[in-house]
């Protein structure tokens, strides 16, 4: 219990009580014992007097003689000065317990709900409302670590089963030539081509004069064929065809060039967040037609033949065949999927994260001075044929238990038909899709350098699928919490092992063709 508080202000004069019963006849005693009868005692009548008024500051009383109006004010002193503290009162009783408080509720939010893009958690509270905790972004990654020494030899394992038939391998050298076999029966005729254009006629010659009609006589034998006319001019080159597979493919595909050409940079422009690798690949299509891309750069350096505008324009890394992020890496490099120095892989638009850029020299630098995520800038967009394309998600999901790969296959295929298959990192990346994946993201397979079969991300063009079990839900036979795995998100970045995801949560199947 607190000290008490100061004395407050006198309170306003209350009302006159009633007029008082005649008192008895007063009596004056004198020094010798004598009794002084003094005159009968005059009526009065008492009123209060409001304090601030005259003539009593502080309020009082206005006594009035009946008998002949006189008037006597009697008024209050001014108030004292206020009396020390009293002593503290004992303890007041404890007081009622209150009402039981109400309990709020925890949820899980995994990666790319729609209240935290980096997960976290609901609060839910009984009145029905909630409030999201988020996590924060994820941080780049850390340098790698210096090599441990080599561990001492293990025994030899068992025989594994035999593992399922493999991609098929870069075409090997010619060998010497060998013994001329006999020759073969003669083949069909294939069918007759198409007619070649006419030539221009020749010029006429010089009309001879009219003779005196003849009988008709005999028919004579076919003269010789006459010179022939002079060619006529070519016509117009007519478009490249392409050779389309009955599965939908380009022959040559896995193997052969699949770098674009440079067509131009977007007249929209953008901050670094581009909406992901799908968002910018779809401003592109968008302007350049649905052939046309995001360029990486290797593509901009083999064909573009002119700068950036002032302030430069966003272009992709590129992967070597290591999977090495890189700016220039020959005819065999391929889109990378890094996070690194992309804008956080072209989702974030501040200024805290690095970029790449090209110059308007035509210069592709890194973190180049004076520029960050957060700048206005077109994106470099590059066109061709692709060898394999994204057909989409499955519409039913699944945990990372797929069946294994070819579990995964079997799936795409009851969707998309009998071409479509499980798609591995680097033929995703490679067919520059610009349709969204599902919110939470979707399974995807790992990918396999065609340097030495390390598992790898990279869109690298001559990489195949990786039978690898790590990072990939014990190579999709596993559907617990205990297993890591691989996914593609809804912006179209490949992550391995995210915070918050594991083998046991439903998603769909990204499936190419």
């Amino acid at each position: 219990m607190g000290a008490p508080g100061a004395a407050g202000a006198d309170g306003a004069q209350g009302p006159a009580g009633p007029q008082g019963i005649q008192g008895p006849q007063g009596a004056v005693l004198v020094l010798d014992g004598g009794v002084v009868v003094g005159p009968p005692g005059a009526s009065v009548v008492v009123t209060p007097i409001s304090a601030g008024g005259a003539p009593c500051q502080y309020g009082g009383l206005r006594v009035t003689q009946v008998s002949d109006g006189g008037i006597s004010s009697v008024c209050n002193g001014a108030p004292g000065a206020p009396g020390a503290p009293g002593a503290t009162g004992p303890q007041g009783p404890a007081g009622v317990a209150g009402p039981q408080g109400a309990s709020v509720t925890a949820a899980v939010l995994p990666p790319l709900s729609p209240a935290c893009m980096t997960g976290g958690v609901l609060v839910a509270f009984p009145d029905g409302g909630s409030v999201a905790v988020c996590n924060g972004a994820t941080g780049a990654p850390g340098p790698m670590g210096a090599a441990g020494p080599q561990g001492v030899a293990g025994p030899a394992g068992p025989m594994g089963p035999a593992g399922s038939m493999g991609a098929p391998g870069a075409m090997g050298a010619a060998g010497p030539q060998g013994v001329a076999g006999p020759a073969g029966p003669m083949g069909p005729a294939g069918s007759v081509g198409p007619p070649g254009a006419m030539g221009t006629a020749g010029p006429q010659g010089v009309a001879g004069p009219m003779g005196p009609a003849g009988s008709v006589g005999p028919a004579g034998p076919a003269g010789p064929q006459g010179v022939a006319g002079v060619n006529g001019a070519p016509g117009p080159q007519g478009p490249a065809g392409v050779l389309v597979l009955p599965d939908g493919g380009v022959p040559g595909g896995l193997f052969g060039s699949e770098l674009g050409v440079f067509v131009g940079f977007t007249s929209a422009t953008s901050t670094g967040n581009l909406g992901g690798r799908v968002g910018a690949h779809a401003m592109c299509q968008a302007q350049f037609g649905p052939n046309a891309w995001f360029c990486h750069a290797t593509e901009y350096l083999n064909s573009a033949a002119q700068g950036a505008p002032v302030g430069g324009a966003w272009v992709d890394w590129s992967a070597a065949e290591n999977g090495n992020a890189v700016t220039a890496g020959g005819l065999s490099a391929g889109r990378s999927g890094t996070n690194t120095n992309s804008c956080s892989s072209w989702t974030n638009g501040t200024t805290g994260v690095s970029q790449l850029t090209i110059g308007v020299n035509g210069e592709i630098v890194s973190g180049a001075s004076g520029t960050n995520c957060s700048q206005l800038r077109p994106a470099a967009c590059c066109a061709g044929a692709r060898a394999t394309r994204v057909r989409g998600a499955t519409a039913a999901t699944y945990t990372g238990d797929l069946g294994g790969r070819v579990g995964a296959n079997v799936k795409c295929q009851l969707e998309f038909g009998a071409a479509a298959h499980f798609c591995h990192a680097s033929e995703y990346l490679r067919a520059a899709s610009g349709a969204a994946m599902p919110l939470n993201g979707a399974w995807i397979d790992w990918s396999a350098s065609p340097v030495d079969g390390t598992p790898i991300t990279g869109g690298v063009i001559r990489a195949s699928r990786s039978a690898t079990g790590t990072n990939s839900c014990n190579g999709w036979t596993n559907g617990t919490n205990s297993g890591s795995q691989l996914i593609v998100t809804r912006t179209g970045e490949i992550l391995s092992g995210s915070l918050g995801v594991d083998c046991s949560q439903p998603r769909s199947i990204a499936c190419c063709e």
